[in-house]
């Protein structure tokens, strides 16, 4: 008898927790599920560089931390987190916090520490703290992904993340720019017109030469070098090297 009360008090106690309703079921599931990082983009970057962090079961307010120091946040999705590499961060384990989970942890080289391995190869920089990556050499090709990209990271996507259609966002610039046309300003002409950088809208915008207000819209004019690389980009044939 005795053991049938305490099956019957238990029972009862469950039907008072659980309302039958199956989308707050999966919300308090997802409340307690720990985040998953399945990819950082890019895998190093230096202090005060934009990263990318691809995953799930994020929620609303997680905390980064790259070897146990802070990141500042920057945007948050279920399954994307952006966010600074932040001052005093060093080479280790990258780990995002939800509550009382913690991701498993994925190995972050933050560039310029005395812990960061050798590259097997050269790595772009996005430094907004007025460190750029270097120049290519003269008559060198230029790539897009590792000189190109990271203009865009430090002086356009915090605006163009989808604003007007244009998202100039890492793996998303490329197609929406070359050989498409511009919604603004110039409509007549492309984005970017490979071979020709004084019929291409970006080029013109940044150089502040037609087409509508110069870009950055918000903040100084790109440095004459940044811009040149530009224009030796689009010279070349835009190509998404």
């Amino acid at each position: 008898m005795r053991t049938l009360t305490i099956l019957l008090a238990v029972v009862s106690f469950g039907a008072l927790r659980w309302d039958g309703d199956p989308d707050e079921t999966k919300r308090r599931l997802r409340l307690v599920a720990e985040p998953i990082i399945r990819e950082v983009k890019p895998p190093s970057a230096r202090v005060g560089e934009k990263v990318k962090i691809e995953g799930a079961n994020f929620g609303t307010m997680p905390v980064v931390t790259f070897n146990g120091v802070r990141a500042s946040v920057i945007k948050v999705e279920e399954d994307e987190i952006r966010v600074i590499v932040p001052t005093g961060a060093t080479s280790g384990p990258l780990v995002i916090l939800v509550g009382d989970h913690a991701s498993a942890p994925v190995h972050f080289v933050v560039k310029g520490t005395s812990a960061q391995p050798v590259p097997t190869q050269p790595q772009a920089s996005h430094d907004t703290s007025g460190t750029r990556s270097s120049q290519p050499a003269s008559g060198a090709p230029v790539s897009f992904s590792r000189d190109i990209q990271p203009i865009f990271d430090r002086s356009c996507t915090d605006c163009h993340g989808g604003s007007a259609g244009m998202f100039l966002d890492e793996g998303e610039s490329y197609a929406n720019l070359v050989s498409v046309p511009a919604t603004k300003g110039c409509t007549s002409e492309m984005r970017v017109q490979p071979g020709n950088a004084e019929a291409s809208v970006l080029y013109k915008r940044l150089a502040g030469t037609s087409c509508g207000t110069q870009m950055p819209k918000k903040a100084p004019p790109l440095p004459a070098d940044e811009l040149a690389l530009i224009r030796r980009w689009i010279e070349s044939g835009a190509p998404n090297n």
